[in-house]
């Protein structure tokens, strides 16, 4: 298996900031192989292109009006006027994943805190106890959907490339505060959203979570 290392710097650089470089190393390896994040990196993206999947759904069920906006407005952009998110996966039509690759690649490539946008670094530990908590990327989930939530009424004026750069910049919105994890957390992103579903066959085991009080 052939892995993008570049890729997961953002996620070994924080484990580098708060642990002894062994450590740090062990606890790398278990994001990767335990919790399965190594299919973030693996040749043909895999799990980011099952991310971007579950994040219209979520978004479609979170913010319907919202997620409408986004995909038509990106759609156009792309010259993909009046494309169905949902219908071009039914499908399996991999155009699709234009539409949330255009800004969505460094909120699970870099755990939010990477990129040109990186979420204040201060953030970074409270992310990645919950990753380690919970075994999945629910709380990047959740985190974009609270910060989208605060945004949606700019969000929803844009159109564009303004509106690509302004999804983009989502990551570096996020504060560290505890209102704003509570909302993450009342987001409820557990991993039976998330799991991992082969064509045809059953989930794949995924460690479920649930609610904490921020600390």
């Amino acid at each position: 298996v052939v892995l993008d290392e570049s890729g997961m710097s953002s996620y070994a650089a924080v484990l580098l900031l708060h642990l002894a470089e062994e450590d740090a190393f062990w606890v790398l390896a278990t994001l990767l192989d335990v919790c399965g994040l190594a299919r973030l990196f693996e040749d043909g993206f895999p799990l980011l292109h099952h991310c971007y999947d579950c994040w219209e759904a979520l978004l479609r069920k979170r913010m319907p009006r919202l997620a409408a906006h986004i995909d038509g407005a990106l759609g156009t952009f792309l010259g993909l006027d009046g494309c169905d998110y949902a219908a071009m996966r039914r499908e399996a039509d991999p155009t699709r994943f234009a539409l949330p690759g255009l800004y969505a690649t460094a909120w699970f490539q870099t755990m939010c805190v990477g990129g040109a946008h990186p979420a204040p670094g201060d953030l970074a530990p409270r992310i990645m106890d919950s990753l380690l908590l919970d075994g999945h990327l629910g709380i990047v989930f959740a985190l974009a959907l609270a910060v989208l939530r605060v945004e949606a009424p700019a969000i929803s004026a844009l159109h564009g490339e303004a509106l690509v750069d302004a999804l983009k910049a989502l990551p570096s919105r996020v504060t560290n505060d505890n209102a704003l994890f509570e909302v993450a957390f009342d987001m409820a992103v557990s991993a039976r959203h998330i799991e991992e579903r082969e064509a045809g066959g059953a989930p794949e085991s995924v460690r479920a979570s649930g609610r904490r009080t921020p600390t």
